[in-house]
């Protein structure tokens, strides 16, 4: 070997070793995925946009998964359907997720309220009810199946949970569903539902945010939150995350900025300090802190869904996968309250 050669190489090696170095001392955690193989086959994208009637800016910025649901309307449904119908990209490209409605104990919106418009009634799941609402969604969605579905809300008695579970177990055997899964469902619902059920749960979607699991409010005061999704009863702590984790559901976060669970996430100085830090580091860009709220989030290998219209939001939350956090960072972000 050439002496030039072995300068070179000799360059290499030291660089090597000194980013080896740079990696231990930051503590960085490995960069966060983009997708999460939720059942056999069935590749999740981790950030979803949702309850918007406005996707394709999300998929024009490069999002590749749309999230909508029974509980939100027709109007919007069919804004799913007619935004992936007219972007131009293959069914395959789109992951499309949607909910079925089941009334839960402490009942939230007019869906569970009497003098409801609601094409289906929802006041008790029942396999013929649950199968009923998938058949009207589909239709307004203009699609023969999703990619995921979801029973939106654990409801009042254990029986119309049960009911309900079959009613999507047989949807994804008829192939109107590739993968099933529930929402806001807490630590002691899921350990019960994974006992009888033939198909275990993919997914499990809850409000979680930075110094939002849970949220302050603890599941008191229904008239101020509604449904009180953010709170335990509703799944949005830690020990339903681990839960979910060590059963191989993945965890998705709706409010990923902490409205849902009345948390400024973005105004949070951590947060802001974190996104700071990395800017000065990176030069060549600005991270902002909402992007940190989704990488503390992808980083744990949980999904999220954001809700946008506006293209600089929809490319930030998208961009977000790019960011690294330390361990130290992590830890420091999740003991926030």
């Amino acid at each position: 070997m050439s002496a030039p050669a072995v300068v070179a190489a000799a360059a290499g090696y030291v660089a090597v070793c000194l980013a080896a170095w740079l990696l231990g001392r930051s503590g960085a955690g490995p960069p966060p995925k983009r997708t999460v193989e939720i059942a056999r086959g069935v590749h999740m994208p981790l950030l979803a946009n949702g309850v918007d009637t406005d996707h394709h800016v999300w998929l024009e910025a490069g999002g590749r998964h749309l999230d909508t649901a029974f509980l939100y309307g027709d109007w919007k449904q069919r804004a799913v359907g007619a935004a992936i119908a007219s972007s131009g990209l293959p069914r395959g490209d789109v992951f499309l997720t949607t909910k079925v409605m089941c009334c839960p104990t402490l009942r939230c919106g007019g869906v569970c309220e009497g003098g409801t418009t609601a094409p289906v009634a929802v006041n008790a799941a029942t396999y013929r009810n649950v199968t009923a609402q998938l058949e009207h969604s589909l239709s307004v969605l203009g699609l023969p199946s999703v990619d995921l579905l979801l029973l939106h809300f654990p409801c009042a008695r254990w029986a119309d949970t049960a009911a309900a579970w079959r009613a999507l177990e047989r949807a994804h055997a008829a192939g109107h569903a590739r993968a099933i899964g529930v929402s806001n469902f807490n630590a002691s619902l899921l350990r019960r539902l994974v006992k009888i059920a033939a198909i275990q749960p993919a997914v499990n979607q809850v409000g979680f945010s930075i110094a939002g699991h849970p949220a302050e409010h603890g599941g008191e005061n229904a008239t101020r939150y509604g449904c009180l999704e953010g709170s335990r009863l509703y799944g949005a702590d830690d020990a339903t995350l681990r839960l979910a984790t060590a059963r191989g559901i993945t965890t998705q976060a709706y409010s990923p900025l902490g409205a849902i669970s009345n948390v400024d996430v973005l105004g949070r100085r951590e947060v802001q300090r974190v996104a700071a830090a990395h800017s000065r580091e990176g030069g060549a860009r600005n991270w902002t802190a909402a992007q940190v709220a989704f990488a503390w989030l992808l980083q744990q290998g949980m999904g999220a869904v954001t809700a946008t219209t506006d293209a600089r939001h929809a490319a930030e939350a998208l961009d977000a996968a790019e960011l690294r956090l330390t361990r130290r960072e992590m830890r420091s972000l999740s003991r926030l309250r």
